[in-house]
């Protein structure tokens, strides 16, 4: 079918340079999306790297107080504290990973409405 058949953007009554700025607003949206996310993605690396230099920090000090032990109840005390720091990094981390995963989503969802609801605004 041709565009003169009422399937192009003619038959909706769109001029050239119609078409053409909504082509650059869709451009704009998208490059915004994509530096958004990437930024999304660049604060998500900082997060990670911090948080993997926290865990060999606290592997360290285990292995430091635990050079220091002196008995086997302080070898399970020192365990103990371990874990439950270990557990609230990983409850921490978790967190965050959801927080930047619906930062992703939320830009994604704004970069494509229109292309996913047909077209429309």
């Amino acid at each position: 079918m041709t565009q003169t058949e009422g399937k192009g953007p003619a038959s909706v009554g769109m001029a050239p340079g119609e078409i053409a700025k909504m082509a650059e607003d869709r451009l704009k949206d998208m490059t915004g999306v994509q530096k958004q996310m990437l930024d999304t993605i660049a604060e998500m690396n900082q997060r990670w790297l911090g948080c993997a230099s926290a865990q060999a920090a606290l592997a360290s000090d285990l292995g430091s107080k635990l050079a220091g032990a002196r008995s086997l109840p302080d070898v399970a005390a020192l365990y103990q504290e371990w874990m439950a720091q270990q557990t609230k990094m990983i409850a921490e981390q978790n967190e965050r990973f959801l927080e930047d995963a619906r930062k992703v989503m939320e830009a994604m969802t704004r970069a494509f409405p229109r292309s996913w609801n047909g077209g429309g605004t």
